[in-house]
């Protein structure tokens, strides 16, 4: 696979910062995916209750000179290879999470934690494809790091609702409650002692978190109560798989193929509406609606999903979407869950919490054999017309990202509603027998969905329960993105 040309470029993603980091290696001549790892390395910094370098993700990445494109998978492993141990000693406990009064159960603890692969998966995208120095790359993240930043609103808004995360050990205290509380918006978050992981991820690469120093110390802190050993750490690999790929109305769409779930159901969800005629409604109609609500529950209804009484309220999963002035594009989604509530003392690491999230394991926890890829809902898309990519998107929000990815592109490409619309607009989203409808549909289609479908919620406000969709476009060779507000989106 041949490294890109250097180039300009645009970005979309959850924080300035995160958006800063990918723009100042396109100002330094680097190219889409050089400021896409810049600008994930960034989300682990600023985005720290979203994702972080232990978690997971994939990317997707369309390269202009080969004009192909491949989806990296850097997703969680099942942990427990070479290990033998029983459930009864295991660090694995149920904490509540407060959404807005509703609360929801998760499981965190050293035995929630899923082998990691996000530092390994954004340096594999780096070597293949990058243009500037690692060092470089990572230079906005540790900068973040060391000299702190304002906690944003969607940071401080996120923070209350998993505060019990957040606070239930001292090294996770120490991360986001430095000072003895969780931080409000305007204040400075510090993490030294992430920036120094960071520097030392820069001279030494990956083999640091795997088989390294920090990989060593790793693998003894979960011998007491976690599932993680060294041969975990030593045997994860970065997956490299050929793109999901269905055509809507002429456009080809590239998605996350199997084994996750995310690409296939948006695809079946596409085939469905393509069945569909709908070219003279508006997608505020509620003769539209009806048939999106339709499709949303033939979906989950192919997918054999049981009702779930207590579907994921938060979703804690980030998205940043690259083009450069070349013709390449990358998507990246990545998460860490809603966290396992520890970090070790000193590195600033706080752990992703994949084996304690339901979402995950729907045969039950600790059912996978170790080794094993996790499947997940995630899902960088792209759309591409006449061999380049016009349009490059995803989402955080669980099961909603879904929809909400399938609505922005519906938008886009049925309705041709401009970029900042089709992201921004309103949404709704049915799963378990419940319609969510936002505010902002009119009067007289808000009545005849709630006749259609009387088990609803009519939310008060753009939610970030609702995702937060990041997308950038190529049309008539200009660069254009929208930011999901709901989510913290910048540009």
């Amino acid at each position: 696979m041949p490294k890109f040309k250097k180039t300009g470029g645009i970005i979309a993603c959850g924080h300035p910062l995160t958006a800063e980091a990918g723009a100042r290696m396109l100002e330094a001549g680097g190219n889409a995916v050089d400021a896409a790892v810049a600008a994930a390395f960034a989300s682990c910094v600023c985005e720290a209750t979203l994702t972080g370098l232990w978690g997971g993700g994939f990317a997707l990445v369309f390269s202009a000179p080969t004009r192909s494109a491949n989806l990296f998978d850097f997703f969680v492993n099942m942990p427990g290879l070479g290990k033998q141990w029983s459930r009864d000693g295991l660090d694995f406990k149920g904490i509540q999470a407060d959404f807005r009064g509703a609360l929801q159960e998760f499981h965190i603890g050293r035995a929630s934690v899923g082998v990691p692969g996000n530092v390994l998966g954004f340096y594999h995208l780096h070597k293949v494809y990058g243009a500037l120095p690692f060092g470089e790359v990572l230079a906005p993240a540790i900068a973040f790091a060391k000299n702190g930043f304002p906690v944003t609103k969607n940071q401080a808004f996120v923070s209350q609702i998993l505060k019990p995360f957040l606070t239930d050990t001292p090294g996770a205290r120490q991360v986001f409650a430095p000072k003895g509380a969780l931080l409000s918006a305007g204040e400075k978050l510090h993490i030294p002692q992430l920036a120094t992981t960071l520097e030392a991820l820069a001279r030494e690469g990956p083999r640091l978190f795997y088989q390294g120093e920090l990989g060593q110390k790793m693998a003894a802190f979960f011998q007491d109560g976690g599932l993680i050993t060294q041969k975990d750490l030593d045997a994860y690999r970065v997956m490299v798989r050929k793109p999901l790929k269905t055509i809507y109305r002429g456009e080809t769409i590239l998605m996350n193929p199997k084994p996750s779930s995310g690409g296939n159901l948006i695809a079946y969800s596409l085939k469905l509406l393509e069945a569909r005629s709908f070219r003279r409604q508006s997608f505020a109609s509620a003769d539209f609606l009806k048939i999106l609500i339709e499709v949303m529950r033939q979906t989950n209804q192919t997918r054999g999903e049981k009702e779930k009484r207590n579907p994921n309220l938060l979703g804690s999963t980030t998205h940043i979407s690259v083009m450069d002035e070349a013709g390449n594009a990358v998507g990246i989604t990545t998460s860490h869950g809603s966290g396992a509530g520890i970090a070790v003392p000193g590195l600033g690491l706080p752990f992703n919490n994949m084996l304690g999230e339901e979402d995950l394991n729907p045969l039950g926890f600790f059912q996978m054999p170790a080794g094993v890829r996790f499947s997940s809902m995630m899902c960088p898309v792209m759309a591409v017309k006449r061999g380049r990519p016009r349009l490059v998107l995803g989402s955080g929000g669980s099961n909603r990202l879904r929809t909400a990815i399938l609505q922005a592109l519906v938008k886009r490409i049925n309705f041709k509603m401009p970029l900042k619309k089709a992201v921004e607009g309103v949404r709704i989203h049915w799963e378990a027998d419940l319609l969510n409808v936002e505010p902002g549909l009119p009067q007289k289609t808000v009545q005849a969905l709630l006749d259609f479908h009387p088990k609803s919620v009519l939310w008060k406000d753009r939610n970030f329960f609702f995702g937060g969709v990041h997308a950038v476009e190529r049309k008539r060779n200009r660069l254009n993105g929208a930011g999901d507000p709901r989510r913290g989106g910048v540009v």
